[in-house]
């Protein structure tokens, strides 16, 4: 009876380790994918031995956002940011200020969308999914939701403006009106229009003393960069 007893608990207990290891190993897996890296929250570079299109979550202003690793860098689903952090905003508000901090949105693979829709962060629904990394993530929401009221400007303060770009043209760049790059809030000194300041760069007159200017690869998002302070010496805006 003891030989057979203890035959029984030899021969079941290797069977019982077994299973229960195998039980455990993929939730210890998934534990550790979806904790914080606990890397220095300053840098964009994913943890130490993190690899690729690996799952983390991120504590965002108290709220839990998904993490994966895109290309050596921890970056963060924008739309899940929009749906919780933001979701007050409207698409157009977060669009519009994302362009407006010069934060680059990096589209995930159809492997990573997939990756992103398992873990919670995207709807099954969903045919894209924008990426922003953690640093990015954090002015975004600071933008909205941080406590710094702008000045107060009188209504009707201007400053000069000036571009080169083709014809080049002069304007007042009034800032009680800008709230986006597409807000109309330059005027232009010769036919007196408003203009964005991404469609103003491609506004021009052409006068007497005009010069042409082949604009230097000018597009809706490289305003700041064509667009000057009159003045002497002239500073970029």
């Amino acid at each position: 009876m003891c030989d057979s007893s203890s035959s029984t608990v030899s021969s079941s207990s290797p069977r019982s380790t077994k299973t229960i290891n195998s039980d455990l190993s993929p939730m210890s897996s998934k534990e550790e994918s979806m904790h914080d890296t606990g890397k220095n929250p300053n840098s964009d570079a994913a943890a130490p031995g993190a690899k690729q299109n690996q799952v983390g979550t991120v504590m965002l202003f108290g709220v839990p956002i998904v993490s994966l690793v895109m290309d050596g860098k921890e970056r963060l689903c924008l739309a899940q940011i929009s749906s919780t952090l933001l979701k007050d905003f409207s698409y157009n508000e977060i669009h519009n200020r994302r362009v407006a901090l010069g934060i680059n949105c990096v589209q995930c693979t159809p492997v990573q969308l997939e990756i992103l829709r398992r873990a919670g962060a995207m709807p099954v629904t969903s045919r894209r999914c924008g990426m922003i990394t953690r640093r990015e993530a954090e002015r975004l929401c600071k933008s909205f939701l941080g406590d710094h009221a702008p000045p107060q400007l009188p209504e009707n303060f201007a400053f000069d403006v000036y571009h080169e770009c083709g014809w080049g043209c002069r304007g007042s760049f009034v800032p009680s009106r800008y709230n986006s790059s597409r807000a109309k809030c330059i005027r232009c000194s010769f036919c007196q229009l408003f203009f964005s300041p991404n469609k103003f760069i491609f506004h021009s007159h052409r006068l007497p003393e005009s010069r042409y200017v082949q604009p230097d690869a000018a597009n809706f998002n490289s305003w700041r960069r064509h667009m000057k302070l009159c003045g002497d010496p002239p500073e970029e805006v």
